[in-house]
């Protein structure tokens, strides 16, 4: 009888343990792989590296840096070197692309040569404060974690001592940095910004409601009139503005222009020269030619589309003769923006809007060229928009209860990004001062705005920034800059009055992002283009590097992508350390990628565009669920689409959604987090004569689904 009554019982809880495998597959399936079971890294992609060649041999090369130090190289006589800017010879300086051997150590896949032996270094501009002074000259003073040699060939403005912040523009030499000058900041913080003046005096000028003080020491640079615009340069003292240089501005009107390329030319100088068919601004008006000119001082947002032939770009820049123009700023579009007419919009889009998102809102309902809107929320649920539109910015702001503020005015500039930190409001963008374009920070508290503070301080084109929260509410932030010839990336981070920065080792690129992980590690993210051979340009990759402990490690290629154009990557971190990246490939695929440090995933396909993908974004939701959205072009008859898609962190299933769908055209996607939960999805929507409608819709918070499995009992013989 035991024998007999115990087996029903064994083969109950076979069963029950069946029901539990296929329960458990089950979700396995629903919820994707987890993290565990990835079997595909990234831990065999190539790394950039760059410097001097300081010691060669056959087969081994020491190559390095000052911010970055040395590593050895191995050579075979298969490596591709690229000679076309001299011989690779002690003293050159030359751009490596390999693959890891052991710490310090790299196989040569490729060697660029970038500057012959025997010429001047790059030229590397930072700010950082002065943390050490070597006696005499020569000497070696230190500048945050930086070794730079002062010589007596040095010019150095103002009166340093430790602690104090430096701007230092040094070159490298194979024997270390060397600084050609060095100037002495402020120990209070300098604005800098532009406005109208509206009221003068003997000593003082009202410049934008804000009064300045003016002194037998403030620069007056040019003809002051009331109505025009200024430059102001003002230091605080005390809570008072203290002018130093206030410069008028000529009354000159930015040249815009939108079009089609047709031709591209390389001109003597170095810079090129792009035939652009203009649309006229009247319908009745003839398209008509226009010469642009775009050099190294040019920023070409290629984020979401190559420059190439037919490619749509919209130009701003200023006239120089009829029909010819020089480029200050080209942003490039797959194809021209269409549009059925502002008529049509509402319809369409509330149509279209599909759960578990809001019918859209309007925040504006109609700009003149606004783009790049931003979004955040501060800790008292107050939602905070920012925009640029004919070189200015423009903040709104919505109440918990639902309503808008009116926009507001508050900068000269473009480009914005923006983040919260608690009830206060960081900003971020772009503005041409004393004529030089740089990266401006500020501060949204108690209701008022700060004055612009230049976080860049470099003599080259500062554009495309980005800010970050670190889990100890420190700031960062990341732009892309030309000083030394070539965009390069830049880091910096500010201590509540000063921006320390300085530029990224090896990270060369453009359109960067950063984010910031739980344990404190600093990730970067943009792309750049990869050469593989002698002959041709190459094509655009996205490269991710680190920094840990005060080191950055060396870029990695994280879509290593031959003959496909990767671009626009986006990055945020979950609460468990990770950082996930999103980027579009071919101008069609979206794909991810997840890690830390140098072990990350095989790039993942979320999705397949019928038209054209880009401007992907990343953010992420109480430290676990990933938001991920892109525009997408729609093919032939098919309207244009926002694509919106979420997952839980580890689980990376990525549903294919929407939220809404026209034909008009989508661009500017932002993503921001509600501190209660939930997500904000905003995007700019070109609505034809009407001007650009700033849009935006909801997500209530996510819910992870749960399995629930039967509990197993044990059945005792007597029961049966």
């Amino acid at each position: 009888m035991q024998a007999r009554s115990t087996q029903p019982s064994r083969r109950l809880n076979r069963r029950l343990l069946g029901v539990v495998a296929v329960m458990l597959l089950l979700a396995s399936q629903a919820f994707g792989p987890m993290a565990s079971a990835r079997a595909q890294t990234t831990d065999g992609a190539p790394i950039r590296f760059e410097g001097y060649i300081r010691a060669q041999s056959t087969t081994k090369w020491l190559v390095g840096n000052d911010l970055e130090g040395n590593r050895i190289v191995y050579v075979t006589p298969d490596t591709p070197i690229i000679t076309k800017k001299g011989a690779a010879e002690l003293g050159a300086w030359v751009i490596v692309r390999g693959l890891v051997r052991s710490p310090g150590e790299l196989d040569a896949l490729l060697i660029e040569v970038d500057r012959p032996a025997g010429a001047t270094g790059p030229q590397v501009q930072f700010v950082g404060k002065l943390i050490k002074m070597g006696g005499g000259l020569p000497a070696w003073w230190l500048v945050d974690n930086t070794p730079v040699a002062v010589t007596t060939s040095t010019q150095i403005t103002g009166t340093p001592a430790v602690n104090a912040m430096l701007w230092v523009g040094a070159t490298m030499y194979p024997t270390g940095l060397r600084a050609e000058w060095i100037v002495v900041f402020a120990s209070t913080r300098v604005f800098e910004f532009r406005g109208k003046l509206t009221a003068r005096g003997q000593n003082y000028r009202i410049i934008e409601g804000r009064r300045v003080t003016v002194t037998a020491n403030t620069e007056i640079i040019g003809t002051e009139t009331i109505g025009g615009l200024v430059e102001c340069r003002a230091l605080d003292d005390a809570g008072q503005l203290v002018a130093t240089r206030i410069r008028a501005l000529p009354e000159t009107v930015e040249a815009r222009l939108a079009g089609s390329i047709v031709a591209m030319h390389n001109e003597a100088d170095g810079s090129a020269a792009w035939d652009v068919v203009v649309d006229p601004d009247e319908p009745t008006g003839m398209p008509w030619v226009a010469r642009v000119r775009v050099d190294g001082n040019t920023w070409v947002d290629q984020s979401a589309a190559v420059a190439a032939l037919d490619r749509w770009v919209e130009v701003r820049g200023t006239a120089l003769q009829p029909q010819i123009y020089q480029a200050d700023r080209v942003r490039v579009e797959r194809a021209r923006p269409r549009s059925s007419g502002a008529a049509t919009i509402a319809a369409q889009t509330a149509s279209a809007s599909v759960q578990p998102w809001s019918a859209p809102i309007t925040i504006i309902p109609g700009q003149n060229n606004a783009e790049h809107l931003t979004l955040a929320f501060t800790a008292d649920r107050i939602m905070h928009a920012v925009w640029e539109a004919e070189g200015k910015l423009y903040h709104a702001h919505r109440l918990p209860n639902g309503t808008w503020k009116a926009a507001q005015h508050i900068a000269y500039g473009f480009a914005p990004c923006a983040v919260a930190d608690g009830n206060t409001l960081h900003v971020a963008y772009v503005a041409p001062f004393m004529g030089n374009h740089e990266t401006y920070h500020l501060v949204y508290a108690g209701g008022s705005w700060s004055l612009p503070v230049n976080m860049a301080h470099t003599t080259g084109y500062s554009a495309a920034p980005r800010l970050a929260l670190g889990p100890d509410r420190s700031l960062h932030a990341v732009w892309m800059d030309n000083t030394p010839g070539y965009w390069t990336t830049y880091y910096a981070t500010w201590d509540g009055v000063f921006w320390s920065n300085r530029p990224v080792p090896s990270g060369r690129g453009q359109s960067p992002d950063i984010s910031v992980t739980a344990d404190g590690a600093v990730y970067m993210v943009w792309q750049d283009r990869v050469r593989r051979d002698d002959y041709s340009l190459g094509d655009f990759d996205i490269f991710l590097t680190m920094l840990y402990a005060g080191t950055w490690m060396p870029p990695l290629d994280i879509s290593d992508s031959r003959f496909v154009e990767s671009l626009g990557p986006t990055i945020a971190s979950t609460a468990d350390g990770q950082a996930h990246i999103v980027w579009v490939d071919g101008e069609w695929q979206v794909l991810y990628s997840s890690g830390r440090q140098t072990a990350w995933s095989a790039p993942q396909l979320i999705s397949t565009a019928i038209g054209y993908a880009q401007n992907p974004r990343l953010t992420v939701e109480k430290g676990k669920y990933l938001h991920l959205a892109w525009d997408e072009e729609g093919d032939g008859e098919a309207p244009n689409m926002l694509r919106v898609t979420a997952t839980a962190a580890g689980t990376p299933n990525w549903p294919l959604g929407y939220v809404t769908s026209s034909y008009n055209w989508f661009r500017d996607v932002a993503l921001a987090a509600i501190p209660t939960g939930g997500v904000m999805l905003s995007w700019i929507e070109i609505t034809g004569n009407a001007g650009n409608s700033l849009r935006a819709s909801f997500r209530e918070p996510m819910r992870e689904p749960r399995v629930w499995l039967p509990i197993l009992l044990s059945v005792s013989p007597t029961a049966q």
